[in-house]
Parts: C-alpha cells; sequence; structure tokens
C-alpha cells in the first residue's frame, strides 16, 4: 500500500506540470493587458508602460516567462499578485479553508442526506414516494447552484430576515452557500445510490442471503451496502472535486473569501499570478481527492484489497 500511495504521488508530479503549462500558455495568449488595466487606457505614457511591464517581468518572451514560472514552483512559489504587489502563495493559504469549509460541509450533508435518501428509494423502488423522490431529485440536479442561491437569498435574507446574505465569520453564514451548493450533487448521489442499491439487489447472492432467513436489515447493510459503495464513493470524491474547484459562483454570490472568489477578481483584471496559483491548487486539490478514493476503495472492496495484496508480493517472489 504504501509503495501505491508513493507511485500515486509521483504520478502527481507530471499532471500539475502539465496544468501549469496549460494554464500558462492560456493566459499568455488571452486577449488583454494587465498593464493597461493597472494604469488606466488614458493615463499612462509609453515610459510608464514600458516600465511597469519590465517591472512585472512581461517585456520578456512566453519562453523565458514559462521558464521562470515553472522554477518558482519547485519552490512553492506562485509569484506576486500584479494589482495587490502581495505574495500569491500565502492569500491561497488563507483563502483555501473557507473553500475547503464549504466543500466538506457540503460533501458532510449530502452523505448524511444524499446517501441515506438514495437507500430508502431503493427499498420502496416502483412506490408513488419513490417515484416524486426521483422528480424532486430530477429537478434539484438540474437547477443552476447561483439561481438556487438567489432564491435563498430573497427568501431567508429579504423576507424572513433570518440568515445573512454574505460572509460574516459566522456559521450561519455559512448555512444558504452550503444547502445551494449541494443540492445539485445531494439529488446526484441519491439518484445513484439508488441504481447501485437496485442493481445488486437483484443479485445472486442476495437472493442466496435471504433463503438462509437473515433479517431484511442484515442483508441490507451487510451484503447489498459494501457491494454498492464503489459507484457511490466515486461520485461523491468526483464532485467534491467539482464542488471545490466549482465554488466560484457560490462564493461570488455569498461574498466569501474564498479561492473561487479571488480566482474570478483576478480574470477579470488579468492578475495571471492569481489565476495560476488558484488553478493549480484546485488541481492539486483534485489529484489527492482522486488519490483519497483510491484508498476508500481498497476497504470497502475486498477484491482491489486483494489486488493490492497481490501487487506486494510480485516483487517478493521475483
Amino acid at each position: 500500500m504504501i509503495r501505491y500511495i508513493a507511485k500515486r504521488l509521483l504520478q502527481m508530479i507530471p499532471v500539475l506540470i502539465s496544468v501549469a503549462i496549460l494554464i500558462f500558455t492560456i493566459m499568455y495568449f488571452v486577449p488583454g493587458d494587465p498593464v493597461q488595466i493597472i494604469l488606466g487606457d488614458y493615463f499612462a505614457s509609453p515610459e510608464q508602460i514600458a516600465e511597469t511591464r519590465a517591472r512585472l517581468g512581461l517585456d520578456k518572451s512566453f519562453w523565458e516567462q514559462l521558464g521562470t514560472f515553472l522554477l518558482g514552483l519547485t519552490h512553492l512559489d506562485f509569484g506576486k499578485s500584479y494589482i495587490y504587489g502581495n505574495e500569491v502563495g500565502p492569500e491561497l493559504l488563507y483563502r483555501f479553508p473557507k473553500t475547503l469549509a464549504l466543500a466538506g460541509s457540503s460533501l458532510v450533508l449530502i452523505i448524511i442526506i444524499g446517501i441515506p435518501l438514495g437507500i430508502w428509494c431503493a427499498l420502496n423502488a416502483g412506490k408513488l414516494i419513490d417515484r416524486a423522490l426521483m422528480v424532486v431529485t430530477l429537478l434539484l440536479n438540474s437547477m443552476p447552484s447561483f439561481w438556487l442561491g438567489l432564491l435563498l437569498i430573497i427568501l431567508f435574507t429579504t423576507e424572513l430576515k433570518l440568515l445573512p446574505s454574505t460572509y460574516t465569520n459566522s456559521p450561519k453564514s455559512f448555512i444558504m452557500p452550503v444547502i445551494a451548493c449541494s443540492a445539485s450533487v445531494l439529488a446526484a448521489v441519491s439518484r445513484q445510490t439508488r441504481s447501485s442499491m437496485l442493481e445488486v439487489i437483484r443479485s445472486d447472492y442476495v437472493t442466496t442471503a435471504r433463503s438462509k432467513g437473515l433479517s431484511e436489515n442484515a442483508v441490507i447493510y451487510k451484503h447489498v451496502l459494501p457491494n454498492a459503495l464503489v459507484p457511490i464513493i466515486t461520485v461523491c470524491g468526483t464532485r467534491l472535486g467539482v464542488m471545490i474547484g466549482g465554488s466560484t459562483v457560490i462564493e461570488a454570490v455569498f461574498s466569501i473569501p474564498g479561492i473561487g472568489q479571488y480566482m474570478v477578481n483576478a480574470i477579470n483584471s488579468r492578475d495571471y499570478p492569481v489565476v495560476r496559483g488558484s488553478i493549480l491548487t484546485v488541481a492539486l486539490t483534485f489529484s489527492i481527492i482522486m488519490l483519497v478514493m483510491d484508498l476508500i476503495y481498497a476497504f470497502v472492496d475486498p477484491r482491489i484489497k486483494a489486488q493490492y495484496a497481490r501487487a506486494k508480493k510480485r516483487p517478493d517472489k521475483a
């Protein structure tokens, strides 16, 4: 297992390098000049523009800038913000916990509600309540998160005056963002749980377990659920990565000072170091989530755990 983890960590390096080169190339050739945004279109002289470009290193060629950027990454240096002049790395460390708290809280809500809801719908498949809940989850899965966030603000802030509409460093300010961020994912997880449970329930070994006289709870929670967990874990893990990377809209709607809002402001102002640092942070986080998912597979699926064991024995035999 340790060898597998080390191998996966090493595989992250070319992935992150590829992401770094890709995002640098896109930001280099995208229309717009950050110097014009910093100095203004009408009040800067050609000398000031040339001086600012030299100070920011934008007067160098593409390959020189790319080499400087990649060399800085070896020291975990994302550079300085063009607009604010501060280091991007410490700012990302300050903002990342807020983004992670939003995505993590949403995932907890999804697990607590979405998985039991999917199990319950599978056990009542074909009934009226099951069909009604599937329609509701379909609507939630199709609903844009920012639109739901605006509806929540209108209801709970404007009309009922119960919750703040902006970030106030209070747990109450996370209630509406978590609901808006998790609603569509919760619906997807519940539908996936229902499908996985129904597929396993129809298996022969489940029929055999019931014929042996096992109680329905024992059949469901000892035989059906463990074998249905792998696709559920896949959906939860991938959606967690998507929520971390896609929290941009929710953070903008509720003014949460996380990485998403930081990146949106940087894109609008052509603050390239901030955009590159934010995307690389999200890419690294997503890669780690994928690694954790693979490790969880080994604990919930004996077949995968056996593959790890066989892979460990092969070098010893050699």
